[in-house]
């Protein structure tokens, strides 16, 4: 998407498209002149970095980069690094590149007394890259005795959890203080709808298509300047806060409107966040005075120029292709990707803006290694090894001179043109001396590996028994009902019948004389005793409709649909655990293309929340959610036999209770029309019936970000008595759209042009376990449908997502220590799915030309 090419540019991974360039290449020069000031560094010396002291002179701003996010070698000296030019040199800032907000907020908390890692977690993008890994921890210990180095950040992207969910509320506190002017609660949500769409992907469609909404939103911005400048005016003890709050409405106001005009088909400039990075950096500077800064970010970022990079040679083609071929793209995937040429055409990196502004009191460091791997260890389809560099380039010159660690001072170089690999691993030739002012050599490099020293604990095996089928029928009509909870009494074990109405429950030896009690919502509960079943004999039950209560059974009180909404918000941490919790549960996913199916997996999952199902990121969800494989068929056509598992996060980041972009939360809540219908039950309990639609769909008030839907509606109950959600079912539509491009077309295996409708249903159901509600079932659906524009002949594509909690533990749960990315190695026993619990396989489709074996059974990976 446009979209994501503007917000997250990272110029070191684009370089690897350079195979794609369409100018002719340059012949390799015959004789790159390598600096000779080249010095070793002593790893075990006690000064070992003094040809950096020496470098880097009285410069106030020291940047350290990094060639990709997961250099783990690169990690752990970049934390070394900073501990030296805090003990030795008189740093006194440490600025990432990220969310600006929500580092700031960090820092002030590591300041108050708070353990630096949780809160640099919170705020660091994700954990797999920095935060989360073992080479990061001893920043964070240092961090915890060295108090007197602030953090701080400096990105206009926004991916902290603080920055959800501590900004607004902050801002609207400090605002309060001007007391000439009055900041009702409502009045907030403008801006934390604009922080929803930047921090979920959202394209801003109302106020693109809504003059009055956009004009609303200026003035609050116009509000929002006076009531700072006021309040610095008036309290010089506030002034410093005050000028960061200018600031970072400022910087958001800016990828705003740079988002919005994205989408409107202007793309904006390229480097439009270095620029604003830079800007934010250069308030750094000017918020801590005097102050000496080190700058941790990409070396794309802080590269000084890159008008002295040669155009690409034959030698860096060559390179290129080699390294595609460790990660050949998804065909199709392509498509829209900038080649070297368009990317560093006129590109100004938040480097050269620094340089602009304070000169030599910058020096920026890049960093490069001779070989090794470099990824993430925990998802083995990220690595690449390192390519070994070129003849006479500067990674070969440090090899020869047997350097495990290196370091050269560009700035007292000449300016003379040789290959360097500091961006993206790639040899490119230049004068590296006009883009970096120093660079940092290690001989191998290493991928990042996740901190994880504890042995996970996953549940317990599953204990001998049978496989129960059955069938829910409804008795009055005869017609299936779907997604009903059945399950045996007093226990958390239990399944739900699919959209046949049918289901398979796993029964336990000890449990072949319970209960069964089989619940749906509009129905009257039904029970069953296992011991009057004979042996092998399937269940068919037939449900009585009960769609709404009699007159004597009604609710103590009648309460409107709003004011039921504000009861289940004000209990959501009463019936929800917010303990830590395990789980097992089943997950499937299967996508289809037309009749044909192109993969299909389903796993035994265990899971464990160390922070319980509390109202959290779907960003955080990946993070917060640890699970472990303990099972994994799958099925797939060869181009998709080698992509990840598995997703996951869809489940999460849909979920009503534990996401925040829906009518349980306040200002969304705001943009939603809703109706109490009659009273139903659910379990012989009371339970209120409210359909929904929200008036103003987006990234804000729902969980679909890119493009905002244009329908969004459906149905939530919650019980009467405690306002507990026990089931939420929506469905959303987006607005007709056209694929033209060929590449997409093919990738689509659609013959031509071809309009096609966006289409989702979600389906959450919850069930009650002493007193607290958790997660039974989920199912997300995708649905696009194709009509080919020159035959009118119609296509439907479809992805499903379903999981099924099959055990929970509140008391004792079993702790697990990382999240699941990449679980192909799980070894196939086709014996645990004999007597594990999951839902009925829905009616297979054809796989005939994808290259699947034939039959292909469903307990069969391929």
């Amino acid at each position: 998407m446009l979209i994501l090419f503007c917000r997250f540019l990272h110029l070191s991974w684009l370089l690897l498209l350079l195979m794609m360039l369409s100018s002719p290449a340059l012949a390799q020069p015959a004789t790159p002149t390598v600096p000779t000031n080249l010095t070793c560094l002593n790893e075990v010396a006690p000064d070992r970095f003094a040809a950096l002291r020496k470098a880097i002179g009285t410069a106030r701003v020291v940047a350290l980069g990094e060639q990709m996010h997961e250099d783990g070698t690169t990690l752990a000296l970049k934390v070394d690094l900073v501990r030296y030019l805090h003990d030795s040199l008189g740093f006194t800032v440490l600025a990432f590149e990220a969310d600006m907000y929500g580092v700031d907020k960090a820092g002030r908390n590591i300041q108050a007394g708070q353990p630096a890692l949780p809160a640099l977690q919170a705020c660091l993008y994700n954990k797999r890259i920095w935060s989360g890994t073992a080479e990061f921890q001893p920043l964070g210990a240092y961090l915890d005795a060295h108090r007197g180095l602030h953090v701080t950040g400096f990105d206009s992207n926004l991916q902290s959890e603080y920055t959800e969910y501590l900004a607004v509320p902050e801002l609207r506190e400090f605002l309060r203080q001007d007391r000439r002017t009055p900041w009702p609660e409502a009045e907030f949500y403008p801006i934390a709808e604009v922080l929803g769409e930047l921090l979920n992907g959202g394209d801003f469609k109302q106020l693109r298509t809504h003059p009055a909404d956009s004009v609303h939103l200026a003035r609050w911005f116009h509000k929002a300047r006076k009531s700072l400048t006021s309040i610095a005016k008036n309290q010089p003890a506030q002034a410093p806060q005050a000028a960061f709050w200018r600031q970072w409405l400022k910087s958001i106001g800016a990828a705003m409107e740079a988002d919005k005009e994205a989408f409107r088909g202007h793309r904006p400039p390229k480097d439009y966040r270095d620029a604003l990075m830079a800007d934010n950096l250069l308030f750094l500077t000017r918020q801590f005075p005097g102050e000496k800064i080190i700058v941790w970010a990409a070396s794309s970022h802080i590269a000084n120029s890159y008008a002295a990079l040669s155009e690409p040679t034959s030698l860096s083609e060559e390179y290129a292709r080699r390294m595609r071929a460790q990660h050949p793209p998804e065909p199709g995937s392509e498509e829209d990707a900038p080649s070297l040429r368009e990317t560093l055409a006129g590109f100004v990196p938040m480097g050269q803006a620094l340089k602009a502004q304070l000169g030599g009191a910058v020096y920026s460091i890049g960093f490069t290694a001779y070989g090794g791997t470099y990824g993430n260890q925990a998802m083995p389809n990220s690595l690449s090894a390192v390519l070994t560099p070129p003849k006479g380039s500067l990674e070969q010159a440090f090899e020869d001179r047997g350097c495990l660690l290196g370091f050269v001072d560009l700035r007292a170089s000449a300016d003379a043109a040789f290959y360097a690999s500091p961006l993206g691993y790639l040899p490119l030739l230049g004068r590296w001396k006009q883009v970096f002012d120093g660079m940092l050599f290690t001989r191998d490099m290493r991928p990042t590996t996740p901190y994880s020293a504890d042995q996970e604990t996953p549940g317990a095996p599953l204990a001998p028994g049978r496989q129960l089928p059955g069938l829910v029928l409804d008795a009055k009509t005869g017609a299936p009902v779907s997604f009903v909870s059945v399950g045996l009494r007093g226990t958390t074990l239990g399944t739900v019948s699919n959209l046949e109405g049918a289901f398979s429950l796993f029964v336990p030896a000890s449990h072949a004389r319970d209960t069964v009690q089989i619940s749906s919502i509009g129905y009257a509960s039904a029970r069953l005793q296992l011991a009057r079943l004979q042996p092998g004999q399937p269940l068919q039950v037939r449900l009585v409709p009960q769609e709404h209560l009699l007159g004597e059974v009604l609710v103590k009180a009648p309460l409107s649909a709003a004011a039921i909404l504000a009861k289940t918000r004000e209990h959501l941490a009463d019936n929800y655990p917010q303990q830590p919790h395990s789980a097992q549960f089943f997950y499937r996913y299967q996508r289809h293309q037309a009749d044909s199916l192109l993969l299909k997996e389903e796993a035994a999952v265990d899971f464990y929340d160390a922070e319980g199902y509390r109202r959290g990121s779907w960003e955080r969800a990946g993070e917060s959610k640890l699970t472990h494989v303990r099972q994994l068929r799958r099925q797939t056509v060869p181009a998709l036999r080698n992509q990840p598992f598995s997703y996951l996060q869809q489940m999460w980041g849909h979920d009503p209770i534990l996401t925040t972009r829906n009518l349980l939360s306040e200002g969304p809540a705001s943009h939603y029309q809703l109706t109490l219908r009659e009273p139903t039950q659910y379990k012989g309990r009371a339970v209120h019936a409210i359909a929904f639609r929200c008036n103003k769909p987006n990234t804000f008030t729902t969980p679909y970000g890119y493009p905002s839907p244009e329908t969004f509606e459906g149905t939530i109950y919650i019980d009467a008595d405690n306002f507990a959600v026990v089931k939420y079912d929506v469905r959303m539509t987006r607005e007709p759209a056209t694929v033209t491009k060929v590449k997409v077309l093919k990738r689509l295996g659609l013959p031509g042009p071809a309009q096609y409708i966006s289409q989702a249903h979600d389906v959450y159901q919850y069930e009650e376990v002493n007193g607290r509600y958790y997660l039974k079932y989920s199912q997300i659906e995708f649905q696009q449908d194709y009509v080919i524009l020159a035959t009118q002949a119609r296509q439907r594509h479809t992805e499903n997502y379903q999981l099924l909690v099959t055990g929970l533990e509140l008391k004792n749960p079993a702790v697990l220590r990382s999240s699941m990315t990449d679980v192909l190695n799980v070894p196939y026993r086709p014996e645990f799915w004999e007597t594990y619990q999951v839902v009925l396989p829905e009616a297979e489709k054809s796989t005939s030309g994808l290259g699947l074996t034939s039959p292909a059974p469903a307990d069969r990976p391929q």
